[in-house]
């Protein structure tokens, strides 16, 4: 609308195309990321950060992602474990937990969002660093994985999640709207 078009103050998006550079089936794999000494399970309902991770590893090089006729595994399902693409999207998830952005997702997940007297708090880290961080990547071309974070406790770190953001735009409120492949 022209409304939304007087707001819009910038606008980007790299070359990543879900349609081209995602996969064509959904997230809904689970899985048991860690057991506890004492039986605890810490598990995903996905794959996300592999599944992120590995669109990026196709695209950066320029390569296609793997196809399937869409009624490979049925509608709604994924390759199974023993598959190469499963096993390789438990690898990359578990890549994932090993990058510099990953002690983020758990001090995040243990910080409020608003400032404490120690603390900016999550709300004024994302704002301030990371954003600035993300729409420089995107400038340049580069999409990212974006880890978003909803979990509040250490056992809840399942429930967090990442996707590719390979835009956004600045509107004149000040907000940042950011494109993803999820």
């Amino acid at each position: 609308t022209d409304e939304r078009l007087s707001m819009l103050l910038a606008q980007r998006t790299a070359a990543f195309d879900p349609a081209t550079h995602g996969f064509a089936f959904p997230n809904a794999f689970v899985n048991v990321v860690l057991q506890l000494p004492n039986g605890a399970k810490i598990t995903t309902a996905g794959r996300c950060g592999g599944m992120a991770y590995a669109a990026l590893d196709y695209f950066l090089p320029g390569q296609p992602v793997p196809r399937w006729r869409s009624d490979l595994w049925g509608p709604g399902r994924v390759p199974p474990d023993g598959h190469w693409l499963a096993q390789y999207f438990t690898a990359r998830l578990r890549d994932s937990f090993f990058t510099g952005s990953a002690a983020k997702f758990v001090t995040w997940s243990l910080h409020s969002d608003d400032p404490t007297w120690v603390f900016k708090g999550v709300s004024r880290w994302t704002k301030e660093e990371e954003v600035p961080r993300l729409v420089a990547s995107i400038d340049r071309g580069r999409p990212v994985v974006l880890g978003l974070v909803v979990a509040r406790s250490l056992g809840a770190i399942g429930d967090n999640h990442q996707v590719v953001a390979y835009g956004y735009e600045k509107t004149s409120d000040g907000r940042v709207v950011v494109t993803v492949y999820d």
